[in-house]
Parts: structure tokens; sequence; C-alpha cells
């Protein structure tokens, strides 16, 4: 295995940083790095390790679409540097890691703080200086992240086997991306969104509407190789269980408050046990749904959801696609064949 790294210049809005040094092929002279410290936003070299062949590095340069931009590039680059074929880190470690989304209402139902729990650790941002706005990633233990996200309990929406340190490297090429923090495009549930796509391999179950962000998994979803085929997952976590089939795909595209979103495909059977209490089947051969956030919106497809309980912070009872929910999301008034939903102040 040997250390690879990318050559060329990433400016941001907080000056540049180098991704250089000693190549593959043991030629070049490796640049002097500095320490990586996400938590607070700084961004340095990466050093990647991989065992992957140069010949393979060379075919997928060749597949490069020529509408990326640079920076899409290095970023697909990387990321793909850190995994390996299968689509599973090359540094993984054996276990399996529960990922939860964890919620904290800030204004109910219209604006969410979210933040993603890997194992026992949360992932946040946060901003150490509202005057720049600079992003940064906050890293906290227990059943309730820093920030009071997770208080509805937190829901289990897939497994990892991403160490530690990828989740580093992949933090800080997210922070290089999206330096400065903006209310509607880079934010909380911007990083909440993508990380848990990254970090479960794109296998992972998300029925929230966003706030407000700008988000795409579109292309990941139904486009790119590694979105197609039968995904699934069982997990379950201090009274949350959940079973996951996702044989079609489920994408979502936002624009600030702008949702746009498909699911073909998706079954969800889950038993909650606290906080909440309740026991759900979700069947969905297809849905396509538009909505501003939690303000007002619609869907249409087709649908057999059937379950009665509290999760989520909502109350909810389908049966056979009929029925509704309020709470956290507002309120949704569901047939098998669409709903709408509006804002409800509780």
């Amino acid at each position: 295995m040997e250390d690879i790294y990318i050559y060329g210049t990433q400016s941001t809005e907080f000056g540049e940083y180098s991704v250089a040094g000693k190549s593959a092929d043991g030629q070049g002279d490796a640049a002097e790095k500095e320490p990586i410290y996400y938590t607070d936003g700084d961004i340095a070299g990466l050093t990647l390790k991989t065992d992957i062949e140069i010949s393979e590095i060379t075919d997928w340069v060749n597949k490069i679409s020529v509408k990326m931009s640079c920076d899409e590039v290095l970023y697909k680059f990387t990321i793909w540097l850190i995994m390996d074929d299968k689509g599973k880190s090359v540094d993984q470690g054996d276990q399996e890691r529960i990922v939860k989304l964890g919620r904290k209402p800030i204004f109910l139902p219209l604006a969410h703080h979210w933040a993603i729990q890997v194992g026992e650790k949360w992932y946040e941002i946060t901003s150490k200086d509202w005057v720049t706005r600079r992003n940064a990633i906050n890293i906290s233990s227990g059943n309730i992240a820093t920030s009071g996200a997770g208080k509805f309990g937190g829901e289990v929406v897939g497994k990892s086997t991403m160490t530690d340190d990828m989740i580093g490297k992949w933090l800080n090429i997210w922070l290089s991306r999206n330096p400065r923090y903006n209310l509607l495009t880079d934010n909380c549930q911007k990083l909440a969104y993508e990380f848990m796509v990254w970090v479960t391999n794109k296998n992972y179950w998300c029925d929230h509407r966003v706030d407000a962000a700008k988000i795409n998994t579109f292309d990941s979803e139904f486009t790119d190789s590694q979105g197609h085929g039968f995904r699934g997952f069982a997990a379950a976590k201090r009274g949350n269980a959940v079973l996951h089939l996702n044989v079609g795909g489920n994408g979502i595209s936002s624009s600030g408050p702008l949702n746009e979103r498909l699911m073909l495909g998706q079954f969800t059977a889950q038993a909650v046990a606290g906080p909440g209490l309740g026991v759900f089947v979700d069947t969905t051969i297809i849905d396509v749904s538009y909505s501003a956030g939690n303000l007002a919106g619609f869907h249409v497809g087709l649908n057999a959801n059937t379950g009665i309980g509290a999760r989520d912070g909502n109350l909810e009872a389908h049966i056979l696609g009929f029925g509704g929910k309020i709470g956290a999301d507002g309120i949704e008034i569901n047939t098998p064949i669409g709903g709408v939903n509006a804002c409800s102040l509780m």
C-alpha cells in the first residue's frame, strides 16, 4: 500500500491549501503537511493510503465527465480513493456501527437542527465565529448531541463500517467545499444528509423533508453505478428497531426550502419503544413529492403504509395508505395515491 497525494491547490474564502506530494510511483518530493483539525474547520493537505492500482486510477480519470468542475473532480477523486472497488473503506474496521439522525426543533415545525450519530459519537455543524460564519464541526458523545439534537430519541437510518480516521478525512473534504455557513444552503441539514449518505455507503433510510439546504442525491441514487441495485439493513438501538429494503432508489433535490423527491420500491418495518411508542410498516411502490420545507407540499404515488403510534416527534396513524400525522413535521393527510402536508403550530 502506497501514499497517494493529490497535486494542486484548492482555494477557499479563507485562503488556499495545498494537496500535493510524493506520487504513487515514488517520483516527486513530498510536500510539508500541516495537521488537519476538522473540529475547528482548518483545512490542510490530505494524505491517503490506497491499494488501488495506477491502471485503475487511469481508467477512472478517463471516465470523468467534461461537465464536471475542477472542484467536483477533486472531490469525487478523493472520495473514490478512500473507497475500494466494492464501496468499502480500505481502512475500515470489522465492526459495524449504528448510524442515527437526531433533530432538535428550533421553530416548530418550520426549522430543525440536524446531527448524525455514528456509534456513540455525534457530528454536527457549529460556528465559533458568527462574524465570518465559518463552518465548523462539533463532535460529542452520549444519547443526545451537544446541541440537543436527538431529543426525539434519534432515528436509526443505517449502519457504517467507516473508521473515525476515514470520517475525519471526509469531514475535512466537506468543510473545504462548504467553508461558510449559509442558512439556506450550507448548513447543518446539508452536512447531516450528505454525511449520512456517505457514511452508510448509500444504504440508508430517511423520510424527512429538508427545511432548507442545497442537496442533490439524484445522481448517486439513479445514475451512478454504485447507486443501483438492491440495498437494505436491519438495526436496533435504544428502543428503535428498523428493517429497511431499498429496491429502486430514494433521491432528493433541494434548493433552500424547495424540495423535490422520488422514491421507488421502499419497504420499512419499524418498532419504537421509547422515546415514542408504536409499530409501523411502510411500503412505497412509487412516490413523487414537492414541498416548501414543512410549510406546504404534496405527493403522488402508490403506497400501503400501515401503523400507529408516536415516532420522530410525530403522532401518526395509517391503514393501507389512509391516515395522517401531526407533530414536528407539521400536519399530513395521506391516501394510498398521494397526500398533502402543511405547517401546524403546536
